[in-house]
């Protein structure tokens, strides 16, 4: 999944900790971008880019991360 850019924990988020690391992180791979019941805007990718870090969607994998992903995270209103 697309490195979350929010944490509603308070915590580092996923794509700062990969912007620590880029000087040994070149390129990361997405199998599916955050679903908007986890963030509603995700900004990592363009932080990543214009950090030099190249992002590559890898596809086919969208159905089994979302079946993983998803339990607990369904939006309620």
């Amino acid at each position: 999944m697309e490195p979350c850019s929010e944490r509603l924990s308070g915590n580092r988020t996923c794509v700062e900790r990969i912007l620590r690391l880029k000087e040994s992180i070149k390129t990361v791979y997405v199998g599916i971008r955050e679903p908007g019941t986890f963030i509603a805007k995700n900004d990592s990718r363009k932080r990543l880019q214009d950090a030099g870090i190249a992002v590559e969607d890898v596809e086919g994998m969208q159905d089994r991360i979302l079946k993983v992903s998803m339990p607990g995270h369904e939006r309620t209103e």
